[in-house]
Protein backbone atom coordinates (compact mmCIF):
# COMPACT_ATOMS: atom_id res chain seq x y z
CA UNK A 1 0.00 0.00 0.00
CA UNK A 2 1.38 3.41 -0.95
CA UNK A 3 0.30 6.97 -0.44
CA UNK A 4 -2.63 8.12 -2.56
CA UNK A 5 -1.28 10.65 -5.07
CA UNK A 6 -3.81 10.75 -7.92
CA UNK A 7 -6.56 13.38 -7.54
CA UNK A 8 -9.84 11.68 -6.84
CA UNK A 9 -8.19 8.34 -6.09
CA UNK A 10 -9.91 6.36 -3.34
CA UNK A 11 -8.16 3.34 -1.92
CA UNK A 12 -10.10 0.41 -0.49
CA UNK A 13 -10.00 0.52 3.30
CA UNK A 14 -10.86 -2.44 5.51
CA UNK A 15 -12.31 -1.64 8.92
CA UNK A 16 -13.61 -3.30 12.06
CA UNK A 17 -16.25 -1.16 13.69
CA UNK A 18 -17.07 -2.00 17.31
CA UNK A 19 -16.88 -5.67 16.43
CA UNK A 20 -14.58 -8.56 17.11
CA UNK A 21 -11.02 -9.37 16.24
CA UNK A 22 -8.68 -12.29 16.69
CA UNK A 23 -5.45 -11.92 18.59
CA UNK A 24 -2.87 -13.98 20.42
CA UNK A 25 -3.10 -15.08 24.04
CA UNK A 26 -0.25 -14.23 26.37
CA UNK A 27 1.98 -16.87 27.92
CA UNK A 28 0.53 -18.96 30.78
CA UNK A 29 -2.92 -17.39 30.44
CA UNK A 30 -6.21 -19.13 31.17
CA UNK A 31 -8.93 -16.70 30.14
CA UNK A 32 -12.65 -17.47 30.54
CA UNK A 33 -15.32 -16.09 28.23
CA UNK A 34 -16.52 -12.71 29.46
CA UNK A 35 -13.29 -11.84 31.22
CA UNK A 36 -11.77 -8.43 30.65
CA UNK A 37 -8.38 -8.60 29.02
CA UNK A 38 -5.53 -6.17 28.38
CA UNK A 39 -3.38 -5.84 25.28
CA UNK A 40 0.31 -5.73 26.30
CA UNK A 41 3.26 -5.93 23.88
CA UNK A 42 1.25 -7.74 21.22
CA UNK A 43 -0.56 -10.30 23.40
CA UNK A 44 -3.76 -10.49 25.45
CA UNK A 45 -3.64 -11.07 29.20
CA UNK A 46 -6.14 -11.19 32.05
CA UNK A 47 -6.61 -7.73 33.52
CA UNK A 48 -4.83 -7.40 36.86
CA UNK A 49 -4.39 -4.67 39.44
CA UNK A 50 -1.65 -2.78 37.63
CA UNK A 51 -1.11 0.57 35.97
CA UNK A 52 -0.77 1.48 32.30
CA UNK A 53 -3.83 -0.35 30.94
CA UNK A 54 -5.75 2.75 29.89
CA UNK A 55 -7.15 2.29 26.39
CA UNK A 56 -5.93 -1.31 26.19
CA UNK A 57 -8.86 -3.23 27.70
CA UNK A 58 -11.34 -5.40 25.77
CA UNK A 59 -13.38 -8.54 26.52
CA UNK A 60 -12.74 -12.21 25.78
CA UNK A 61 -15.61 -13.91 23.89
CA UNK A 62 -14.59 -17.57 24.18
CA UNK A 63 -12.69 -19.62 26.75
CA UNK A 64 -8.97 -19.84 26.02
CA UNK A 65 -6.64 -22.12 27.94
CA UNK A 66 -3.05 -21.18 27.24
CA UNK A 67 -1.93 -21.93 30.78
CA UNK A 68 0.76 -24.30 29.53
CA UNK A 69 1.64 -22.41 26.37
CA UNK A 70 4.00 -19.65 25.41
CA UNK A 71 2.99 -16.23 24.15
CA UNK A 72 1.01 -16.61 20.92
CA UNK A 73 0.44 -20.36 21.21
CA UNK A 74 -3.35 -19.88 21.24
CA UNK A 75 -5.65 -17.45 19.48
CA UNK A 76 -8.23 -15.44 21.34
CA UNK A 77 -11.48 -13.90 20.12
CA UNK A 78 -11.72 -10.33 21.34
CA UNK A 79 -14.68 -7.99 21.58
CA UNK A 80 -13.72 -4.35 21.16
CA UNK A 81 -15.40 -1.96 23.58
CA UNK A 82 -16.81 1.52 23.19
CA UNK A 83 -16.74 3.37 19.87
CA UNK A 84 -13.49 1.85 18.76
CA UNK A 85 -12.92 1.37 15.03
CA UNK A 86 -9.89 -0.34 13.55
CA UNK A 87 -8.67 0.27 10.01
CA UNK A 88 -6.08 -1.66 8.00
CA UNK A 89 -3.11 0.38 6.79
CA UNK A 90 0.36 -0.26 5.39
CA UNK A 91 3.32 -0.71 7.74
CA UNK A 92 6.55 1.24 7.27
CA UNK A 93 9.47 -0.82 5.95
CA UNK A 94 12.21 1.31 7.55
CA UNK A 95 10.86 1.75 11.09
CA UNK A 96 7.93 -0.66 11.13
CA UNK A 97 5.45 -1.43 13.86
CA UNK A 98 6.74 -4.67 15.41
CA UNK A 99 5.02 -7.23 17.64
CA UNK A 100 6.59 -5.60 20.69
CA UNK A 101 5.02 -2.25 19.72
CA UNK A 102 1.45 -3.51 19.28
CA UNK A 103 -0.70 -1.68 21.78
CA UNK A 104 1.54 1.40 21.54
CA UNK A 105 1.24 4.67 19.65
CA UNK A 106 1.84 4.80 15.92
CA UNK A 107 2.79 7.77 13.74
CA UNK A 108 1.70 8.75 10.25
CA UNK A 109 4.39 8.34 7.60
CA UNK A 110 2.13 9.36 4.72
CA UNK A 111 -1.58 9.28 3.95
CA UNK A 112 -1.74 5.48 3.75
CA UNK A 113 1.21 4.25 5.86
CA UNK A 114 2.07 4.16 9.56
CA UNK A 115 5.45 3.95 11.30
CA UNK A 116 6.91 3.36 14.75
CA UNK A 117 9.14 6.43 14.44
CA UNK A 118 8.02 9.92 15.39
CA UNK A 119 10.94 11.33 13.40
CA UNK A 120 12.89 12.35 16.51
CA UNK A 121 15.78 9.93 15.91
CA UNK A 122 16.50 11.28 12.42
CA UNK A 123 16.33 14.82 13.78
CA UNK A 124 18.70 13.98 16.64
CA UNK A 125 21.20 12.28 14.34
CA UNK A 126 21.28 15.33 12.07
CA UNK A 127 21.71 17.66 15.04
CA UNK A 128 24.41 15.47 16.61
CA UNK A 129 26.32 15.18 13.33
CA UNK A 130 26.41 18.97 13.05
CA UNK A 131 27.63 19.28 16.66
CA UNK A 132 30.33 16.66 15.96
CA UNK A 133 31.49 18.47 12.80
CA UNK A 134 31.70 21.87 14.48
CA UNK A 135 33.40 20.46 17.59
CA UNK A 136 36.15 18.79 15.54
CA UNK A 137 36.64 21.93 13.45
CA UNK A 138 36.82 24.09 16.57
CA UNK A 139 39.37 21.82 18.25
CA UNK A 140 41.61 21.77 15.19
CA UNK A 141 41.29 25.49 14.50
CA UNK A 142 43.69 28.29 15.35
CA UNK A 143 43.28 31.86 14.19
CA UNK A 144 42.06 34.33 16.75
CA UNK A 145 40.53 31.96 19.28
CA UNK A 146 43.21 29.25 19.83
CA UNK A 147 46.87 29.97 20.33
CA UNK A 148 47.61 26.70 18.53
CA UNK A 149 45.62 23.78 17.18
CA UNK A 150 44.58 20.95 19.46
CA UNK A 151 46.52 18.16 17.78
CA UNK A 152 44.65 15.33 19.50
CA UNK A 153 42.77 12.76 17.42
CA UNK A 154 39.19 12.68 18.64
CA UNK A 155 37.29 9.61 17.44
CA UNK A 156 33.57 10.28 17.35
CA UNK A 157 31.56 8.05 15.03
CA UNK A 158 28.77 9.47 12.89
CA UNK A 159 25.67 7.70 14.28
CA UNK A 160 23.12 5.91 12.12
CA UNK A 161 20.96 4.20 14.76
CA UNK A 162 19.77 4.88 18.30
CA UNK A 163 22.45 2.58 19.72
CA UNK A 164 25.28 4.26 17.82
CA UNK A 165 23.90 7.67 18.77
CA UNK A 166 24.16 6.78 22.45
CA UNK A 167 27.75 5.57 22.12
CA UNK A 168 28.72 8.59 20.02
CA UNK A 169 27.33 10.89 22.72
CA UNK A 170 29.74 9.26 25.16
CA UNK A 171 32.65 9.77 22.75
CA UNK A 172 31.71 13.42 22.22
CA UNK A 173 31.53 14.05 25.96
CA UNK A 174 34.92 12.42 26.56
CA UNK A 175 36.50 14.37 23.72
CA UNK A 176 35.12 17.73 24.81
CA UNK A 177 36.20 17.16 28.43
CA UNK A 178 39.71 16.43 27.12
CA UNK A 179 39.79 19.53 24.91
CA UNK A 180 38.38 22.21 27.21
CA UNK A 181 41.20 22.32 29.81
CA UNK A 182 44.14 22.14 27.40
CA UNK A 183 46.71 24.89 27.84
CA UNK A 184 49.70 22.96 26.45
CA UNK A 185 51.79 23.73 23.35
CA UNK A 186 54.58 26.09 22.39
CA UNK A 187 51.80 28.60 22.01
CA UNK A 188 49.12 27.39 24.46
CA UNK A 189 45.89 26.11 22.93
CA UNK A 190 43.83 27.95 25.54
CA UNK A 191 44.84 30.91 27.63
CA UNK A 192 43.25 29.32 30.71
CA UNK A 193 41.70 26.03 31.74
CA UNK A 194 37.94 26.07 31.03
CA UNK A 195 36.79 24.61 34.33
CA UNK A 196 33.18 25.68 33.79
CA UNK A 197 32.85 23.60 30.62
CA UNK A 198 34.59 20.58 32.16
CA UNK A 199 32.28 20.69 35.18
CA UNK A 200 29.11 21.08 33.14
CA UNK A 201 30.04 18.32 30.69
CA UNK A 202 31.01 15.95 33.50
CA UNK A 203 27.48 16.24 34.87
CA UNK A 204 25.90 15.06 31.60
CA UNK A 205 24.22 11.65 31.87
CA UNK A 206 25.18 9.11 29.21
CA UNK A 207 21.95 8.45 27.25
CA UNK A 208 20.27 5.06 26.98
CA UNK A 209 16.87 6.21 25.65
CA UNK A 210 15.77 8.60 22.89
CA UNK A 211 14.58 11.21 25.38
CA UNK A 212 17.86 11.05 27.31
CA UNK A 213 19.72 11.45 24.01
CA UNK A 214 17.65 14.50 23.11
CA UNK A 215 18.40 16.10 26.49
CA UNK A 216 22.10 15.22 26.19
CA UNK A 217 22.43 16.69 22.69
CA UNK A 218 20.69 19.96 23.47
CA UNK A 219 22.45 20.39 26.81
CA UNK A 220 25.83 19.75 25.18
CA UNK A 221 24.99 22.27 22.46
CA UNK A 222 24.38 24.91 25.10
CA UNK A 223 27.47 24.07 27.17
CA UNK A 224 29.84 24.07 24.21
CA UNK A 225 28.26 26.31 21.57
CA UNK A 226 25.87 28.52 23.53
CA UNK A 227 26.22 32.28 23.85
CA UNK A 228 28.12 31.76 27.10
CA UNK A 229 29.49 28.32 26.17
CA UNK A 230 33.03 27.16 25.62
CA UNK A 231 33.55 28.53 22.09
CA UNK A 232 32.48 32.00 23.23
CA UNK A 233 34.37 32.06 26.53
CA UNK A 234 36.96 34.82 26.63
CA UNK A 235 36.69 35.68 30.34
CA UNK A 236 38.61 34.16 31.96
CA UNK A 237 40.96 34.22 28.98
CA UNK A 238 40.14 30.74 27.65
CA UNK A 239 40.06 32.05 24.08
CA UNK A 240 41.68 35.05 22.50
CA UNK A 241 38.34 35.77 20.85
CA UNK A 242 35.04 33.98 20.44
CA UNK A 243 34.95 31.29 17.74
CA UNK A 244 32.48 32.79 15.29
CA UNK A 245 33.38 30.36 12.50
CA UNK A 246 32.35 26.97 13.83
CA UNK A 247 28.72 27.54 14.68
CA UNK A 248 25.81 25.10 14.71
CA UNK A 249 23.74 25.02 11.52
CA UNK A 250 21.12 22.32 12.22
CA UNK A 251 18.06 23.22 14.27
CA UNK A 252 17.11 21.80 17.66
CA UNK A 253 16.06 18.12 17.76
CA UNK A 254 12.31 17.63 17.53
CA UNK A 255 9.71 15.06 16.54
CA UNK A 256 8.46 15.59 12.99
CA UNK A 257 5.47 13.25 12.74
CA UNK A 258 2.01 13.22 14.25
CA UNK A 259 0.81 10.45 16.55
CA UNK A 260 -2.16 8.77 14.93
CA UNK A 261 -3.53 6.45 17.58
CA UNK A 262 -2.89 2.88 18.71
CA UNK A 263 -1.56 -0.05 16.65
CA UNK A 264 -3.55 -3.13 17.62
CA UNK A 265 -2.62 -6.08 15.44
CA UNK A 266 -1.17 -7.30 12.16
CA UNK A 267 -3.35 -8.57 9.35
CA UNK A 268 -4.03 -12.28 9.79
CA UNK A 269 -5.64 -14.13 6.88
CA UNK A 270 -5.68 -17.22 9.12
CA UNK A 271 -4.03 -18.44 12.31
CA UNK A 272 -0.28 -18.45 11.85
CA UNK A 273 -0.47 -16.47 8.59
CA UNK A 274 0.61 -13.09 9.94
CA UNK A 275 1.20 -10.33 7.42
CA UNK A 276 3.30 -7.68 9.17
CA UNK A 277 3.23 -5.40 6.13
CA UNK A 278 -0.33 -4.44 7.15
CA UNK A 279 -1.48 -3.25 10.56
CA UNK A 280 -4.88 -2.83 12.21
CA UNK A 281 -4.83 0.58 13.88
CA UNK A 282 -7.24 2.66 15.90
CA UNK A 283 -7.17 6.20 14.58
CA UNK A 284 -7.56 8.80 17.33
Amino acid sequence: MTAATIPGEVKTTHSRNRGTMYGLAGASQSIPAGAYIAFIAGYWYNVTATTGLEGRVARCLKDVDNSAGGAGAKTIEVQLLGKRELVLVANDTVAPITAALLGEKFYWLDNATVTASNGLLASMIARFTDIRTQFLAHAAGTGTYHGSADGATYTIAVPTTAATLYSSCTSLKTSAIAHAPKVTGGTPIHGAVDLATVGALSALITPTTPEEARVFIETFAGIFFGSSGHVSRTSPAVHGAADATNVLMVSVSAASRSAGGIAWDFYRASFGATDETQVWVEVQ
